[in-house]
């Protein structure tokens, strides 16, 4: 939890006061004070403190592997991580070391994680596969609006 602390007024120009601010927040974990001298400022502040709250709410990460018994052959572990704030995520495969357990630091896709991988690709080679059947014994389909069927978008 923070606490968020906005100086109004005069408490902005009142070197003590403002002080006792910073005070307030530095102890809330928030560092300092914002200073809103008028109506402005104070939208500004407020417009500050919700962007910050939003981008922190609801982040996570969950960990997976390949397979429970770790081998030489089969030892990938997959990290991911997602910000409902922003609406914004990514995955990335690491190694494990067969012997120690730990998994490396170095990603096992060449271009890096999932995110920079898509942000290498255009609209135009970039693909989303979708499936129409619910058991999933069609497989997958490749989704293109343009060539779309009621099937395809339920």
């Amino acid at each position: 939890m923070q606490t968020y602390v906005v100086a109004l007024g005069d408490t902005v120009a009142n070197a003590t006061a403002l002080s006792v601010m910073n005070s307030m927040a530095y102890n809330g974990g928030t560092d300092k004070a914002i200073a809103a001298a008028d109506a402005t400022g104070f939208q500004n502040a407020i417009t500050d403190i919700t962007d910050d709250i939003t981008a922190k709410v609801g982040s996570g990460a969950a960990v997976a592997v390949a397979n429970a018994h770790v081998t030489s052959t089969d030892n990938a572990s997959y990290a991911s991580s997602y910000n409902s704030g922003t609406w914004t995520g990514d995955i990335d495969s690491f190694a494990i070391n067969a012997t120690t357990g730990i998994p490396s630091t170095t990603s096992l896709w060449t271009s890096g994680s999932a995110a920079n991988q898509l942000d290498l690709r255009t609209s135009a080679n970039r693909y989303i596969a979708t499936s129409i059947d619910t058991d999933g014994s069609i497989g997958g389909v490749q989704f293109q609006p343009t060539t779309a069927t009621s099937a395809t978008e339920t």
